[in-house]
């Protein structure tokens, strides 16, 4: 089952949450890394 890791890990900064199967990534916009 995946879960939308996303959903449980709000971003800040406008930044993208990346879904990925058991984990996610943070695209993150300038100039925040």
């Amino acid at each position: 089952i995946d879960v939308d890791e996303c959903a449980s890990h709000p971003r800040k900064n406008g930044a993208t949450c990346i879904d990925h199967a058991g984990n996610h990534s943070c695209q993150c916009v300038a100039p925040f890394k």
